[in-house]
């Protein structure tokens, strides 16, 4: 009874389980609202220091590791680096091609070879089934586990192996498989399982029976290669020859008429948003959402290539293996961008900006775009096609005409009417820096030859030059302010004009460049100005008040901490936050903290930087961007249009707790240069280092593949720091000159956002002190001199009788250790060297001790009683013994262990020594 609610407990409660502790991972997955062009991608291969380009399988473990089956050998990824586990560095992995991957319910990671077998990896170890190296099942391509914890593994050529514990039992076509050629195992919600053949498809029961599903006579003809189950008893089957469904008996193939190419599928992979993503030998990976299937695009230039795997990891990352392109990241990412792919005419894209009906317009370098339905094409002018001019700014104005500022004119445009305004309306320049309109109704016009303000009854332009006041022609940008203040920015500084009148604000501060780009003023009616020489503050009063004085003026620039001096965009969001943009990127600053900064309160700002790895596709911004009515924000770069909503990113951010942050690992622990084994450490059981040790490096990591650069980590070393110690994104400590004593190390991990682990990781160990000073010491010292005391002054007498008597005591000759007890030291490190060893016998032995066979056997018939022979075997027993004490140890790893090549001969062996089978020895024996 108690062994059916055990086992009832494991099916039930195994599931939501593991769904407790995945599911903060599980808010985290693809958008399927995105077009899959506006997913961020990125390509890993040789260039980028993967050991490979052929991927065949991919998999992450509990501590957050993604494990990658290549054909060079097994690659552990940690977001930043490559390790390569391969035959020459690893003599357990007895084949580089690595072909399958799977960690079971234990975290045990199964490792199958294409010749080489199956090998576990445990805690740093690797281990090897000699059973499955033979040669008879080699080329695995699946390995899954069923309810039971029975360990299913797949061959290409020699059909089906179950491992149950230590017994391997091994299924082919006799047995009732479809085909001996196994390409896939599926598992499906219920933790069934589904071994797809080449010429069909089974599922395997709860009694591990095969329930034929899918026939050669169903789809004839058609190699199967993977297999999706949407709904119960609703299949989607890839095969070399396409895609098909059969639902209720019936089979549907598609193709071509839904976007799916009829040539080989290699994959098939269903995400958490319920995306079914399909890998292609040709034509690359294609999503399929509601019946509606996309192509993901050409990616710079490059195919895919044959797709071979498809994985998502615990943070809502796709990963796509390919056959010899590499490994590609398919993510979400903060910004989504509008590039040649949504249609806009060029990816190089000047300005953004949002009419009075909500129409958004992009002007790039050929032509203008308006954004229709998630697509961008081209604005068509009335009798002359599409408008393909150098676009440099757009203005709005309330007549709702389109004024568009090109590098070599200027233009007005209305119900597909397009006009030009040239110099014969009285205009300075062709080449249009910035347009702007004011309150009174006029639009202004900034050149490279002056400032031009248009007349809409004369249809003129009235221009204003260094002759009426301003600091220089070239106009960069222009702005009138919430009091009536018109600003003017030039390349050589900063005008302004009220009634009609132009003067130079002379700035408290000086800067190298005198570049003005871009004017904004805030919800608090502060004056942002963004310059070559960074971002400049002027709060109130300003020019127009009733105090008419200068207001208070801050420069910000990478001194104090800003990402760079060049400053194109500045934009203000709900929470808080400045948005700036340049030629390094984009960032965001708290208003509160520019305020501090201004008044002297702290001596930095603490901007948060976005770039490529953030989802831009460039982080060289070209303009002032725009914010929509929506609330995003709209930023142009030289390759395409960035886009964020800072709304959703700070609901985003506020919505996580301490559970979403990947937690932190401890990866290594080196003493005085020497890494030290950490797999038997526990909170109660602390490692202990010898006395004496200096230097002690702790190694640890957090373990993300979004911005891994961006995670921070803090630690404290209980018993040594008294709080925790900020290391920022540094990846290990060191401590020198410990007190001995107990310590335990901690570590906390922060992700972008700011949000630290609810969970930290610690490791214990006692650093002891040299024996002479331990109390232990002290008070032998102390008994000894009390001894020593006792015993003097008898002695002393006793030798004072002595000496009157003439008498003399003899010391005793000590003689040096004999030669057996030498010989049995010798023996016994010999031994052990060879433990494993199954070819070690006693000729190796004579060999190696430069004996005869007969002086062999003298030696040991002295010191054992037995014959070499003998010696040898209890000895490999004396040490299975110890071995089968240890918990999670199984007889045939013990056996393979003391150099037993057969189990059967080492339990006939053991039981004749012991009176007990092994199973039955270490049932009674186990630590416990």
């Amino acid at each position: 009874m108690k062994r059916l609610l055990l086992l009832l407990f494991r099916r039930f409660t195994i599931i939501p389980l593991l769904l407790l502790l995945w599911a903060p991972f599980f808010l985290m997955a693809l958008d399927p609202d995105r077009a899959v062009s506006q997913y961020s991608i990125r390509a890993f291969n040789m260039e980028s220091d993967l050991p490979a380009n052929s991927i065949f399988a991919l998999r992450q473990t509990r501590d957050g590791y993604l494990w990658i089956g290549t054909s060079a050998g097994l690659v552990r990824f940690d977001g930043q680096h490559f390790e390569l586990y391969d035959k020459s560095k690893t003599p357990q992995l007895k084949s580089n091609e690595i072909s399958a991957l799977y960690e079971d319910r234990k975290g045990n990671l199964w490792i199958g070879a294409d010749s080489g077998g199956l090998t576990r990896y445990k805690d740093g170890k690797f281990f090897t089934y000699p059973v499955i190296m033979q040669g008879h099942f080699n080329k695995i391509r699946a390995i899954n586990e069923d309810r039971r914890g029975n360990l299913w593994i797949g061959s290409l050529t020699s059909g089906l192996a179950c491992l149950r514990g230590d017994n391997i039992t091994i299924y082919t076509k006799k047995d009732g498989l479809p085909d001996d050629r196994v390409k896939s195992i599926y598992k499906d919600e219920e933790e069934d399982l589904w071994v797809v053949t080449t010429s069909g498809i089974v599922k395997i029961d709860g009694q591990g029976n095969f329930q034929r599903r899918v026939t050669k006579e169903i789809l004839p003809y058609y190699h199967m290669t993977c297999l999706y189950e949407a709904d119960k008893g609703d299949l989607w089957i890839g095969t070399v020859i396409g895609l098909f469904r059969m639902k209720n008996g019936v089979l549907t193939a598609y193709g071509t008429e839904v976007g799916i190419p009829r040539k080989a599928i290699y994959s098939l992979y269903r995400d958490r948003p319920g995306n079914l993503w399909i890998g292609m030998e040709e034509g690359g990976l294609i999503r399929m959402r509601d019946g509606v299937s996309s192509t993901l695009p050409v990616e710079d230039g490059q195919a895919w290539g044959p797709v071979s795997t498809l994985y998502e990891d615990r943070e809502g990352i796709l990963w796509v293996g390919t056959l010899d392109g590499g490994l590609f990241q398919l993510r979400d990412s903060k910004f989504i961008n509008y590039t040649g792919r949504e249609g806009l005419t060029h990816n190089f894209v000047n300005c953004i900006y949002e009419d009075r009906a909500g129409n958004l317009l992009i002007g790039t370098k050929e032509g203008l775009n308006r954004l229709e339905n998630g697509i961008l094409p081209a604005v068509p002018v009335t009798g002359k096609g599409f408008f393909k001019k150098n676009v440099l700014q757009l203005f709005e104005d309330r007549r709702t005409y389109l004024w568009i500022g090109t590098l070599t004119g200027l233009y007005r445009f209305k119900k597909g009417k397009l006009s030009a305004l040239t110099t014969a309306e009285g205009l300075s320049g062709n080449r249009i820096n910035c347009i702007a309109g004011d309150s009174r109704g006029y639009t202004w016009v900034g050149t490279k030859n002056g400032l031009n303000r248009f007349d809409e009854r004369s249809g003129r332009f009235t221009v204003f030059s260094t002759k009426d006041g301003l600091l220089s022609n070239h106009i960069d940008c222009i702005f009138e302010d919430s009091r009536g203040n018109f600003w003017i920015g030039t390349d050589t500084g900063l005008n302004f004009m009220r009634d009609g009148v132009f003067s130079i604000y002379n700035l408290p501060v000086k800067i190298a460049g005198q570049n003005f780009y871009c004017i904004y003023q805030d919800s608090e009616e502060t004056l942002w100005f963004g310059t070559s020489s960074g971002l400049i503050r002027i709060s109130f009063p300003l020019p127009g008040t009733r105090e008419n004085k200068t207001g208070q003026t801050t420069l910000y620039t990478t001194a104090g901490d800003l990402i760079e001096n060049y400053v194109y965009a500045i934009l203000e969001d709900e929470s808080g936050y400045l948005w700036l943009a340049g030629r390094n990127g984009i960032s965001r600053i708290r208003k509160n903290e520019l305020t501090d900064f201004a008044e002297g309160k702290i001596a930095q700002v603490h901007p948060d930087c976005y770039n490529e790895q953030d989802g831009m596709k460039n982080r060289w911004c070209t303009g002032t961007g725009c914010k929509t009515r929506d609330g995003r924000f709209w930023f142009p770069t030289i390759e395409g249009a960035a886009v964020i909503d800072p709304d959703r990113f700070s609901e985003g951010a506020a919505s996580k707790t301490a559970n979403n942050i990947p937690p932190p690992i401890i990866e290594g622990f080196i003493v005085d240069g020497e890494p030290i084994d950490m797999g038997g450490a526990r909170a109660d059981k602390p490692v202990t280092l010898a006395p004496g040790k200096k230097r002690l490096e702790f190694r640890y990591r957090a373990i993300s593949f979004i911005n891994p650069h961006k995670t921070r980590y803090k630690l404290k070393l209980a018993g040594y720091d008294s709080d925790w110690v900020d290391r920022e994104n540094i990846l290990s400590t060191i401590y020198t000159g410990l007190s001995p004593g107990e310590y335990t190390f901690e570590v906390k991990a922060c992700d972008p956002d700011g949000i630290w682990s609810e969970k930290s990781a610690s490791f214990s160990f006692y650093l002891k002190p040299y024996f002479y000073r331990t109390s232990l010491f002290f008070l032998a010292v102390f008994l000894l001199l009390a001894a020593a005391l006792f015993f003097y002054f008898p002695f002393r007498q006793k030798r004072r009788r002595i000496g009157d008597l003439g008498l003399h005591p003899q010391p005793e000759l000590l003689s040096p250790p004999g030669m057996d007890e030498r010989f049995a030291w010798e023996l016994n490190d010999i031994m052990d060297k060879n433990l494993s060893d199954a070819d070690f016998n006693v000729d190796r032995l004579c060999k190696i001790l430069k004996l005869s066979r007969a002086t062999l056997y003298r030696k040991i018939h002295e010191i054992s009683g037995e014959n070499p022979t003998e010696f040898i075997r209890s000895y490999r027993l004396d040490r299975a013994a110890e071995l089968l004490k240890k918990e999670f140890v199984s007889v045939l790893e013990v056996a393979l262990e003391v150099g037993f090549s057969s189990s059967a001969y080492f339990t006939k062996c053991f039981k004749k020594k012991f009176l007990q089978l092994p199973s039955e020895y270490q049932a009674a024996h186990t630590e416990r």
